[in-house]
């Protein structure tokens, strides 16, 4: 088999990514562990409720765009959801024996009059499959915004954890007037090697996760 081919079939076959599973790990088990975390079997809407109340908790360390990502990887991947509940059969019941009546013959029935088309919508297929709401049905982050997180939440955990522990960071930065104060006076100690234009990147993604945080 061509190497090519064989990079195509390992891909394809791969039931995750190591990047979604590594920030699932770096996520969801920096305060739990994997026993706690995957013992629950919730549906998919009480998992975005679990996700987004986590997120809250600890904005710095989850991020919105974590937060859908973690989500899918939970419902998805791990297929943590709780499964629908058992149907018993049904067991027919016995009539007692009647006497024969001639049965009563109704007048046929109308046919139902057609349901109205609603126009500029495509029919949906009978056999579609169902779809995974959202993350909470927030509006999504712009591509730019996703890129100013990203950047903003690695250059403040490698600018923070020269002094202090990722905990000791997470733990006091809960507020947006508390971690921009915060940020304004740890860069002016000495050695802290936070920039001008890294405070300002900090910044930015700041204001874009803690500012539902509050």
């Amino acid at each position: 088999m061509a190497p090519s081919l064989l990079l195509s079939v390992v891909l394809l076959t791969s039931p995750v990514s190591p990047g979604t599973r590594l920030m699932y790990e770096q996520r969801c088990l920096y305060c739990h562990s994997e026993e706690v975390s995957e013992s629950k079997h919730l549906s998919a809407r009480q998992w975005q409720q679990t996700v987004e109340a986590m997120r809250l908790k600890a904005p710095l360390l989850i991020t919105r765009s974590d937060a859908r990502a973690i989500y899918r990887y939970i419902v998805q991947t791990l297929k943590l959801t709780a499964p629908p509940p058992p149907t018993s059969p049904r067991v027919p019941t016995s009539r007692p024996s009647q006497v024969e009546t001639p049965a009563l013959t109704a007048p046929p029935m109308p046919p139902p009059p057609p349901a109205p088309e609603l126009k500029g919508l495509p029919p949906r297929p009978a056999d579609a499959p169902p779809t995974l709401p959202d993350a909470l049905d927030e509006p999504r982050l712009t591509e730019a915004d996703e890129l100013a997180e990203r950047e903003g939440a690695e250059l403040l955990q490698r600018r923070c954890s020269k002094c202090h522990t990722l905990t000791r960071v997470f733990g006091k930065l809960d507020s947006l007037e508390r971690s921009l104060s915060t940020l304004r006076r740890m860069r002016l100690k000495t050695g802290s090697g936070i920039s001008a234009d890294d405070a300002r990147v900090i910044e930015t993604y700041l204001r874009l996760d803690l500012a539902q945080a509050q």
